[in-house]
């Protein structure tokens, strides 16, 4: 149902309203991100718990569609044995939606590394469940919340980014600070049925 609501839109506008039609054209607020649907990016880098002072390596992965909503995972490990935790997974739900607010209002800066940069702005909420050092996986379950941006490293959204977010775990016996930077690559892919309401929209 999204998939016909949002395609002739988001495919369609650009058309309709004068702007240009290619991805990749110089200034048009796209750069590459209606090359599909979906998308999905993985990455790695660290996690730094301020709250207990450590630092452990991470993996995440997100997967978004047109570059509003969306799923995120996260792993960390803990590699010292200072750490007071052995490892932490992260599962939530992506919100960010700057990109389809702003670009058919023409209010991007048809600049790639500004737009690309501002919105890349997203908030998360999801469930972090850790695994204390010499405990059980998922001994402990408790709320997590954050917000995120991420740098561009070219002028398109398919390709390289760095991306920082902060998290806030709650519901546990203290609240807990992490930063988490990763090095991420986004890949885009048109899913079946966007084509198949592209076909139903006709040209």
């Amino acid at each position: 149902m999204w998939g016909a609501l949002i395609a002739p839109f988001a495919l369609g506008a650009p058309a309709e309203l004068g702007m240009p039609e290619a991805d990749d054209a110089p200034g048009d607020g796209i750069y590459g991100r209606l090359d599909g649907d979906f998308s999905l990016s993985v990455g790695l880098g660290a996690e730094i718990d301020a709250t207990r002072s450590a630092g452990r390596p991470s993996v995440g992965a997100a997967l978004r569609y047109y570059q509003a909503i969306g799923v995120l995972l996260h792993y960390a490990q803990g590699v010292h044995e200072g750490d007071p935790l052995e490892r932490r997974l992260v599962a939530g739900f992506l919100l960010e939606p700057l990109f389809l607010l702003r670009w058919p209002e023409f209010s991007h800066s048809g600049r790639a590394f500004p737009d690309l940069f501002f919105d890349s702005f997203g908030l998360h909420v999801g469930t972090a469940l850790i695994e204390p050092r010499g405990g059980d996986f998922a001994q402990e379950v408790r709320l997590n919340v954050g917000a995120g941006l991420a740098v561009p490293l070219t002028c398109r959204a398919p390709g390289p980014f760095i991306r920082a977010r902060y998290d806030l775990e709650l519901l546990g016996a203290e609240p807990v600070h992490n930063v988490l930077l990763n090095l991420e690559w986004q890949f885009f892919w048109e899913s079946p049925w966007l084509k198949r309401s592209l076909d139903r929209v006709g040209p």
